[in-house]
């Protein structure tokens, strides 16, 4: 006869996929199941696949180091499960370019730059806003619409950075 060892216990973690940002620190969690159902973390193994991108500690909180995409392993009883991670840029600094003046009705289309910690222009995405609705709309994509005359400032943030200008909405003179 003899006894039948256990079956290995299975191990999922959370959250999934994941994005963090250079600097930023995120709690995973892991939950083991085994046989009888009762959840054991105390024997968790954590490692990160690049300890460049990313460290994790012995309890799961994983550290984000530099810029590209890890895979943070947590293992029970050698039974392994992986989380994808993806260290980002950090937004250090935004700049909305000059904006020309708009007249009510017409679109005119916003841009911004974004420099990270490294001091290098990066991509992300900007969220835009107006500081008055009745005066100029602005859609996600930074399309600007003139609706009545008059200032509005328009915020441009790639948290935790964010810059604002003045644009005038005014009627154009008519040709001389």
């Amino acid at each position: 006869g003899g006894v039948d060892p256990p079956p290995p216990p299975s191990i999922s973690l959370s959250p999934g996929s994941q994005t963090i940002q250079v600097g930023e620190s995120l709690q995973l969690q892991a939950t083991v199941t085994d046989d009888s159902d009762e959840l054991t973390v105390a024997d968790l193994t954590w490692s990160s696949l690049d300890q460049s991108v990313a460290t994790v500690s012995s309890v799961g909180v994983v550290l984000g180091l530099t810029p590209g995409p890890t895979g943070i392993v947590a293992a029970a009883s050698g039974v392994p499960d992986t989380t994808n991670l993806q260290v980002a840029r950090t937004p250090a600094e935004i700049a909305i370019d000059a904006a020309p003046a708009v007249a009510p009705g017409d679109v005119v289309q916003m841009t911004a730059t974004v420099i990270d910690t490294e001091g290098d222009e990066m991509t992300t995405t900007i969220d835009w806003s107006v500081s008055d609705p009745a005066v100029a709309t602005v859609n996600g994509d930074g399309e600007l619409t003139g609706v009545h005359e008059g200032t509005v400032t328009v915020t441009a943030s790639a948290q935790p950075a964010s810059d604002e200008i003045d644009v005038l909405v005014r009627i154009p003179p008519p040709p001389e």
